[in-house]
């Protein structure tokens, strides 16, 4: 399953903690299972909620995805697996199945080095 997660946060920041009122959020995800067509991307998002930190839904969402995968392609595979570990420890939800995270760069890397791509 190929992932990315849409939220900020306080990387590269220059803010004091007493500056701080609220804590970064997961704000939208988008999926796509290998071997599918564009037109089946999965995409949950807060977007026209009321209160965007009431993001139980989406994440309940990623983790039904993340159940049935079992490898996941992502940009940034330490912020993004940290991100959902905090989503779903703070709604008390069961935490996904073992998975496997990699960067889509360093796939890249892998594929061009072995020589597949060319």
């Amino acid at each position: 399953m190929f992932m990315t997660l849409e939220g900020w946060d306080f990387r590269d920041q220059n803010f004091s903690p007493d500056q701080i009122i609220e804590d970064s959020c997961m704000i939208g995800w988008a999926a796509k299972w290998l071997n599918e067509p564009e037109s089946k991307v999965m995409y949950m998002d807060q977007s026209k909620s009321r209160n965007i930190y009431n993001n139980k839904k989406i994440v309940k969402g990623i983790v039904k995805l993340l159940n049935e995968a079992d490898i996941v392609v992502s940009q940034m595979r330490s912020i993004d697996s940290k991100k959902i570990n905090t989503e779903v420890e703070f709604w008390d939800m069961e935490t996904p199945s073992n998975y496997s995270i990699t960067i889509y760069l360093k796939l890249l890397k892998i594929f061009e080095s072995s020589q597949v791509i060319n």
